[in-house]
């Protein structure tokens, strides 16, 4: 599935969400930006995607898993640190001054292995999220759909 970054999020929905934004929802007919990444950045996104007690970002969890739609890989684990991590079952949702980034989990391995480089204002978001914050993505999810038509 693919949504060009920032555009609103709309996944699933006939009216799009005015404060979500799309981030890494890539394929193989669309170009996407490139570039580096700092680690900080890529082990941080690991971290909030592996989920603790307090934070969790994920959204509309599956129970399959989506493929990577570039390299065709058909179940995509990524290992960081002592983290192995299954991606391509959710999306991840991370909270900014304006809204929320949506993005799929498989987003570190876009940026891991493609290239991808994240708009900066994704970037800046994920380093700055405090992972000992009481934070549930699906929860922010279900308020907006209460209080937005779908």
């Amino acid at each position: 599935m693919y949504f060009a970054d920032l555009t609103n999020y709309s996944y699933f929905r006939s009216v799009p969400f005015d404060n979500v934004f799309n981030i890494g929802w890539l394929d193989l007919d669309h170009e996407y930006n490139l570039g580096g990444v700092s680690d900080c950045f890529i082990e941080k996104l690991a971290i909030l995607i592996n989920g603790s007690d307090c934070c969790q970002v994920h959204v509309n969890k599956i129970r399959g898993v989506h493929p990577c739609e570039i390299c065709g890989l058909d179940v995509v684990f990524e290992k960081i640190k002592d983290m192995e991590i299954l991606l391509g079952a959710s999306e991840v949702w991370i909270p900014f001054d304006k809204g929320w980034y949506a993005s799929p989990s498989m987003v570190l391995h876009y940026v891991r292995h493609h290239g991808y480089a994240p708009p900066v204002g994704f970037v800046d978001a994920v380093i700055s999220m405090d992972l000992r914050s009481n934070y549930s993505g699906q929860s922010v999810y279900d308020k907006l759909c209460l209080n937005f038509n779908l």
